[in-house]
C-alpha cells in the first residue's frame, strides 16, 4: 500500500516504507519517456527502510526546508509540531 502527502510517496516494503518526492524532471537525452528538453513528473527516492514515524519526521524536515526564510527557534518548532500534527491527526 502507498501512501501520499502533497508530492510525497510512502510505498510500504515490508513493515518499513521507501520515501520518493514527485518531480518535474527536465530530460537531457531522448528517451521512451520524450525527447530532449520535454519536462516529465518523475519519482525521486529520497530513502528506503522508513518506520512510519521516521518517514513522517522526514516529509516535515523536508517541507519546512522549502520555506528559506530565517526565524527563531521557537517558531521553527511551532511550524513542525503544526506540519507534524497535521499529518498524524488522523491516526
Amino acid at each position: 500500500m502507498n501512501t501520499t502527502y502533497k508530492n510525497y510517496i510512502g510505498k510500504a516494503s515490508d513493515n518499513r516504507f521507501d520515501l520518493y518526492e514527485k518531480k518535474q524532471i527536465v530530460l537531457e537525452k531522448d528517451t521512451t519517456k520524450g525527447k530532449v528538453g520535454d519536462t516529465v513528473e518523475s519519482e525521486v527516492l529520497i530513502g528506503y527502510g522508513f518506520s512510519f514515524d521516521r518517514m513522517i519526521y522526514r516529509i516535515v524536515t523536508l517541507e519546512l526546508s522549502k520555506n528559506k526564510s530565517t526565524v527563531d527557534f521557537k517558531q521553527y518548532i511551532s511550524e513542525f509540531k503544526k506540519l507534524k500534527n497535521e499529518l498524524t491527526e488522523i491516526l
